[in-house]
């Protein structure tokens, strides 16, 4: 791992159901290997390894990869930024709330293409500009940077879902998204 990354940085993440992943998670259904980047305890791996799927999860936190353990769900410990798959092992990847604690995002979402297959997809949700000030959030990108730190990883945008009209924890109007992604 990075000597900058810490994984003391962030809390333990053991949240169960996350908000807007149901609605768009029939987006990577067609896929059979998928891989969560930022998988907290794992509760999305179990999800799709009970429905079926090959489904792997990687976070930097070695209490996450204990607490996954205990709830029967093996982990890998790894960094996104720098993943210890070799390339085009998936179908598809997740980044579900998490890209916005690594130090680069461009980092994560090249490796992110790198381990996926040509044609794979993507699913990232990423919250709005009320949580840029969030102690464990490293940066939080406006809807345009996210799009145009997309292009540049060369992940294809195949829809972005703004949820801008969503109100959101702090009872405010926020700019997030959710990023409906493939593979070239």
């Amino acid at each position: 791992m990075n000597a900058y990354w810490s994984w003391r940085q962030d809390e333990f993440s053991d949240r169960p159901e996350v908000a807007y992943l149901d609605e768009h998670l029939p987006w990577l259904m067609d896929c059979q290997r998928i891989v969560d980047l930022g998988c907290g305890v794992g509760h999305l791996v179990k999800r799709l390894r009970d429905s079926g799927k090959e489904a792997v999860g990687v976070t930097y936190n070695p209490c996450e990869v204990e607490a996954g353990a205990k709830l029967g769900i093996d982990l890998v410990l790894s960094d996104m930024q720098n993943l210890s798959f070799p390339d085009i092992q998936f179908d598809a990847m997740v980044m579900w709330d998490s890209l916005e604690h690594c130090p680069s995002m461009y980092d994560a979402l090249c490796e992110a293409r790198r381990v996926v297959k040509a044609g794979g997809k993507g699913l990232i949700f990423i919250p709005g500009q009320w949580w840029q000030e969030y102690r464990h959030h490293i940066i939080v990108p406006t809807q345009r940077q996210m799009q145009h730190l997309l292009k540049i990883c060369e992940w294809e945008l195949v829809e972005m879902v703004d949820l801008g009209g969503e109100v959101n924890v702090f009872g405010k109007q926020d700019e997030m998204a959710v990023y409906k992604v493939r593979r070239g």
